[in-house]
């Protein structure tokens, strides 16, 4: 852990010493030196932003086709953002788009909220002037960006002073993503010109961004150029970087797992910290990937790619081969149900895994479960794929050598299967559950022998069931989604004709169920259900009277399950969320965890796999991007400054600086309007160390110091403390590091 500690410290420092030297060669600037007009800006305005677009066409009022889109046909970053900029070809079921004001609109929104993201940079630092179509149907396909920028340079039309100008094409001939022409002043006349397709344009304009504030690509061993016109460098981050930042080189596919399907917890490598692994696709046949996500001692974790699956949906993690280490099984498929196949990964007990195929052509693939189906004593598989209707069932013989078995439903699909006894005689059955358009619950009986006879439970299920004694009879009754919550009684020979409606998404606003799990979270000896909806979790707490009553978890968008876990050391159950919205502006997390705090409470969020890609690797990476564009923003437009009296448009809790720290560490906040302002600093166990703030405060850019002192003046010792801003109705936690 020290060495870990004394690694962080040495990066802070070095990083430091760059920035330092950075400000330090600002006077050598070549266009002070040449002494070029340059403008400057008034503190309080914005950077103002001109948008071209290339068009093809001399009609400049139609939207432009994306051609050649290296996204392919799906531009996904403003699905629903821009809901006008999307038609349908139904000659091929492809959605095209063109670039349009609302996007123009989104992508400096976007460029302002992520940098925002960066210690102590405003929130707001460009604003769109323009937008408009250029009619150049040579430069529309350039296969050579710098060229084609070079001619827009020269032109003072579309160069203009004063702004920063971003040229947008939608159909670049070899797959050409972003060019910076000059890593030079944005307002003057070596203006910053950056060409970007309409996808990825908030992407890529802050990736340009970068290299004009001179940060280059972090996977590279490359010097850095400064916008003082001076050169230095910065240590490149060995790849693969499995931390997406906008600097890498690009976004290597083996660093980012979008569109999350699934994750499952376990000690993968036998180090004692907790894992997950997780399932991540668009389900569309391309970015598909399972993933293990390595916990460490400090809560975070390191992403390792396992495979390419293009259709990656769903993990479960078990001891397959029975040596001793957890291996974890798969089933992918797309959601078309048009293909489909079940896998297991063998772990060599360091996280090393080794796929083996066990039974493809199964459209739809949808359930596993890891389990010794037939009481031989070695491992099966019980599969479900919904597309193709069948329950799979793969017996082990010992040697992972795997026979499979077929069992086609009289009725409904096959969605999710799960195992139990339903009628006490000692032998594991199979449950069924359909999809949301098959509804329809059923068990299958098992003789012990390898054969099993289908009974109907319910007409009116989907989705997902769970096995469990609800009533304390001591058998096995049935929790499943309907259109409600719905506990179906056993009698105790596997005849459910009782029911009870435990409750409904809608009373909290929420539809489209995705999961279950049935969990005593609250503690209080009885058992709860937490639902994972399309738009939102639910949690359903069993009062004294055997009633649910729904509370609203989290709100969101495109979820495809929740797994109630404990991530830390706190003892309260805390909740892992997979969704799949790429344009929750607020939060931009794919995977995540929202913190227990023991009292129903889930409000603090920690990212496990962020979209953000500014994080820039580090924390420290970080806090140098953001003093750098800082000292650029205030160097060639006199804007931007700290303690600038203005009064900032939201509130913001920042990274402490510097971070590690030994033994005085700053903490800034912003202030929108006079509010009571408290700042609390935590360890890991949530035990209060030390108040900082607790007090009415007026409006404006703030900060204040701890010395790793505690309430009674004490040293504290050194590692991980949380620090809690609790403003109005605004709270925020961040994490620090104390070195000693």
């Amino acid at each position: 852990m020290k060495q870990y500690f004394m690694v962080l410290l040495g990066l802070m420092i070095t990083l430091n010493a760059q920035t330092m030297l950075i400000n330090d060669r600002v006077v050598n600037d070549p266009i002070i030196r040449n002494n070029n007009p340059r403008t400057l800006l008034d503190r309080n305005e914005k950077i103002p932003v001109r948008i071209l677009e290339i068009s093809n066409m001399e009609d400049l009022s139609e939207g432009v086709i994306i051609e050649n889109s290296w996204s392919g046909s799906y531009s996904q970053r403003y699905l629903f953002v821009c809901p006008d900029s999307m038609y349908l070809d139904s000659s091929n079921w492809n959605y095209w788009s063109y670039f349009n004001q609302c996007m123009a609109e989104y992508a400096v929104e976007e460029m302002n909220l992520q940098l925002s993201y960066l210690p102590n940079v405003s929130a707001e630092i460009f604003e769109l002037v323009s937008y408009e179509r250029i009619f150049d149907p040579v430069n529309y396909d350039s296969p050579d960006g710098h060229t084609m920028l070079s001619q827009y340079h020269a032109d003072s039309t579309i160069n203009t002073s004063g702004s920063l100008n971003i040229i947008i094409t939608n159909s670049m001939a070899n797959n050409l993503l972003g060019t910076t022409y000059l890593y030079q002043d944005a307002v003057d006349q070596n203006g910053a010109i950056l060409i970007v397709e309409s996808e990825h344009t908030p992407i890529v304009i802050i990736h340009e961004l970068g290299h004009v504030l001179g940060f280059p690509h972090l996977l590279e061993d490359s010097e850095q150029i400064t916008f003082a016109g001076e050169t230095i460098s910065i240590d490149a981050i060995s790849g693969p970087n499995c931390e997406p930042n906008y600097m890498s080189s690009w976004i290597d596919d083996n660093c980012s797992f979008p569109d999350p399907n699934a994750v499952k917890n376990g000690d993968m490598n036998g180090d004692g910290i907790m894992d997950l692994v997780s399932a991540s696709s668009r389900r569309i046949g391309s970015s598909g990937k399972f993933a293990w996500h390595e916990g460490n001692e400090m809560g975070d974790f390191t992403h390792h790619l396992i495979s390419y699956t293009p259709d990656a949906y769903l993990v479960e993690i078990g001891d397959i081969d029975l040596d001793g280490d957890l291996d974890f099984a798969t089933a992918a498929s797309d959601i078309f149900d048009s293909n489909g196949h079940f896998s297991w990964y063998e772990n060599d007990g360091a996280g090393v895994f080794t796929e083996h195929i066990l039974s493809e052509n199964h459209p739809g693939a949808s359930s596993i479960k890891i389990i010794d189906l037939d009481g031989d004593g070695d491992i099966d598989l019980v599969c479900g794929s919904k597309g193709d209707s069948n329950i799979t069932l793969l017996i082990n013989d010992g040697i992972e050598t795997f026979t499979e078995q077929n069992i086609t439903p009289s009725q409904g699909d096959v969605f999710d299967v799960t195992i139990g006894d339903i009628n006490g005689d000692g032998n594991l059955d199979l449950i069924v559950v359909g999809s949301e358009y098959v509804k329809t619950l059923s068990w299958f009986e098992s003789n012990g022998s390898g054969s099993f006879t289908e009974h109907l439970v319910s007409d009116h299920a989907k989705v997902a069931a769970i096995p469990i004694d609800m009533d304390g009879d001591d058998d096995l009754d049935i929790v499943s989604f309907g259109d409600r919550l719905t506990l179906f009684y056993n009698d105790g020979n596997g005849v459910f004709a009782e029911s009870l409606e435990l409750g409904w998404g809608w009373d909290v606003g929420y539809y489209n169920p995705k999961e279950l799990s049935i969990i005593d979270i609250d503690g209080d000896s009885d058992v709860d259900i937490m639902a994972a909806y399309m738009n939102g979790v639910a949690l359903f707490r069993q009062d004294a009277g055997n009633l649910f009553s729904p509370d609203s978890i989290y709100s969101g968008a495109d979820i495809n399950n929740s797994l109630p876990v404990q991530m830390n050391d706190d003892n309260h159950w805390d909740i892992i969320v997979s969704e799949h919205d790429a344009y929750h502006i607020d939060n931009d997390n794919d995977l995540f965890w929202l913190e227990g705090d023991g009292t129903n409470s889930w409000e603090i969020e920690h990212g496990i796999t962020e979209m953000l890609k500014l994080s820039l690797n580090t924390s420290q990476h970080g806090a140098v991007f953001g003093e750098i564009l800082n000292s650029w923003l205030d160097y060639h437009y006199n804007f931007l400054n700290i303690n600038d009296a203005s009064i900032p448009g939201r509130y913001k809790l920042f990274q402490n600086h510097p971070n590690p720290f030994n033994p005085i560490t700053t903490l800034q906040y912003d202030l929108p309007e006079d509010v009571n302002v408290k700042i609390m600093i935590y360890d890991l166990m949530g035990r209060e160390v030390k108040t900082l703030v607790n007090n009415q405060l007026s409006a404006g850019y703030k900060s204040v110091s701890w010395n790793a002192k505690n309430n009674l003046g004490q040293p504290v010792s050194a590692g991980m403390y949380l620090y809690r801003i609790s403003a109005g109705d605004f709270q925020s936690v961040k994490k620090m590091v104390l070195l000693k």
